[in-house]
């Protein structure tokens, strides 16, 4: 159940960036998404470091999907 929702998630922000990358205009909201989702307090960095207290098997699977 966990791996599902945590792969649903990654799969959200996926989505969430593209549609976010193909509003942007100007470099400096290409940036913002970027930052957003990939910076240091970004999304999906929260979520990759949230992995490590996941089992194994099941980090191996999301962070795979992830990356």
């Amino acid at each position: 159940m966990i791996v599902t929702e945590l792969l649903a998630q990654v799969q959200q922000l996926r989505e969430a960036a593209e549609r976010m990358l193909q509003a942007a205009e100007t470099v400096e909201a290409v940036e913002e998404v970027r930052r957003s989702f990939l910076g240091r307090r970004g999304t999906l960095n929260t979520l990759l470091r949230s992995l490590s207290q996941l089992p194994p098997e099941v980090r191996r699977q999301v962070g795979a999907e992830a990356n």
